[in-house]
């Protein structure tokens, strides 16, 4: 499930005083300049990460001029900043729909669509990209508060326990590193594996430890 930016705008994320004017007759209206860059950014930068990505090439994704994304933003970092508190906060409400999970199996399912989201949300593979940003003295701090946030979301809000918490967030982080991987599918067993916590048909799952024990 690939989230967008008329997600976000349903939720009342984003608003929009900068509108480039329409080239055409067509009665549809069109996603205005700066949420097209934000659609573009999202992408882009959840695909391929910060450092790789240029504003001019934002700004030919969204078919608009590279002043204009200056314009919008200001510079790079401070458009990584609103898209990631956005994306941050989107995410947020989608978990806050589903709370509380007191109990084990809503949990269960809860984290199996956990980890659906981290393969296939442009959203998680931005926040992926961030929480590698520790060291970085603009973004680490909002790399720090995001995963802060969204560990007490699921442990406060949610009511998961401190224990499952941990075992989710560990597994999500894992899903998402994966999926910035872009392995193609299927992948080596083991790696395969780790994408669906189920082993192939006739794998046996001790011989790893069954070799170590005899080593």
């Amino acid at each position: 499930m690939r989230l967008s930016v008329n997600d976000y705008r349903c939720h009342g994320v984003y608003a929009d005083p900068m509108r480039e004017p329409s080239t055409s007759g067509d009665a549809e209206p069109r996603t205005s300049g700066r949420d097209r860059i934000l659609e573009a950014a999202l992408h882009l930068f959840g695909r391929y990460g910060f450092a790789r990505i240029t504003t001019d090439r934002i700004a030919r994704e969204a078919g608009v001029s590279q002043a204009y994304v200056v314009r919008a933003f200001g510079s790079k970092t401070k458009l990584i900043r609103a898209l990631c508190e956005q994306a941050s906060t989107h995410v947020e409400e989608l978990f806050r729909d589903t709370a509380p999970l007191r109990d084990p199996g809503q949990r269960r399912e809860f984290s199996k669509r956990f980890q659906e989201l981290a393969f296939s949300s442009d959203e998680f593979r931005l926040l992926a990209q961030l929480f590698v940003c520790g060291t970085d003295e603009k973004l680490g701090p909002l790399a720090r508060e995001g995963f802060t946030r969204v560990a007490h979301l699921l442990h406060d809000d949610l009511g998961i326990p401190r224990d499952e918490t941990r075992s989710l967030l560990a597994v999500g982080m894992l899903a998402t590193t994966l999926s910035a991987l872009d392995y193609d599918r299927p992948a080596d067993p083991l790696v395969e594996y780790l994408f669906t916590g189920e082993a192939p048909l006739g794998d046996d799952s001790t011989a790893g430890s069954d070799r170590a024990s005899r080593s």
